[in-house]
């Protein structure tokens, strides 16, 4: 069962306020059909050239037309982002978008990267970015200050060395890396992103640990809670799925 149904089979997508697509590769949106009849207030998705789109999910052509659908049903302006500036207020969250220019040939390098920022903590969610993204985002200045004091970091491209790009490091210095990975562990460089980061209070199953990088193949499933705090604005939950329970993984 994908999330997507998941969370409908418990109540929680009767409308979205806000979808996030990073990029249309299929493993990004192989549960799109899964949406057909929810409400969708406003989508946050790259603007991918025609000529490349037709690269991609070549497996299966209609969860591409699906996207092609959803981001026409918006209304954009050529060639990124929507008409007016995203840096809305989601209740006290911000949610402020990304989107690179480097006109890669690679979809990977279309990403949009996301900062979500809530009582003083921030994290950055990421697609694939590889090295031609991050070297055009770090070109932004108005990116690199507002990335300098990000906590959380999603590791781009799963936590393949392919996303890795060590001078984005110079700039952020997240505490915690979260890689949502699968079980092929040779396609996953979680000691390069324990280098950079420097270690936060993970709850594991009820125990606390400090951990610098959690993964989905190793810790489960993993819940990060804001909240309006002094003491502790982010938690950060890892819960191991038994054999008698669906593997969920949920980030954010």
């Amino acid at each position: 069962m994908n999330p997507i149904s998941v969370l409908r089979a418990n109540g929680y997508l009767e409308e979205l306020h806000l979808l996030i697509l990073t990029h249309p590769h299929y493993d990004h949106l192989a549960d799109i059909h899964s949406l057909t009849g929810i409400p969708i207030r406003d989508l946050i998705a790259p603007r991918v050239p025609l000529r490349l789109l037709d690269t991609v999910c070549a497996e299966d052509p209609s969860t591409l037309n699906q996207y092609r659908q959803l981001f026409d049903s918006f209304e954009y302006q050529i060639p990124f982002g929507l008409k007016k500036p995203r840096t809305d207020d989601w209740g006290g969250a911000k949610i402020t978008p990304f989107f690179p220019t480097c006109n890669s040939a690679n979809v990977n390098n279309w990403s949009v990267v996301i900062l979500f920022e809530y009582a003083g903590a921030k994290l950055l969610l990421t697609g694939d970015n590889e090295e031609a993204s991050w070297k055009n985002l770090l070109e932004d200045k108005r990116f690199r200050k507002a990335i300098a004091d990000v906590d959380i970091l999603t590791a781009p491209h799963h936590g393949r060395s392919s996303g890795f790009y060590l001078p984005l490091f110079d700039v952020m210095h997240p505490k915690l890396t979260i890689i949502s990975d699968g079980p092929c562990q040779e396609t996953s460089i979680t000691e390069n992103y324990t280098s950079v980061s420097s270690g936060t209070a993970v709850d594991l199953g009820g125990t606390k640990q400090k951990r610098k990088c959690v993964t989905t193949r190793r810790d489960g499933s993993i819940l990060v809670e804001f909240h309006d705090s002094f003491f502790n604005t982010i938690r950060v939950r890892a819960e191991r799925p038994n054999s008698s329970t669906e593997r969920k993984v949920r980030i954010l």
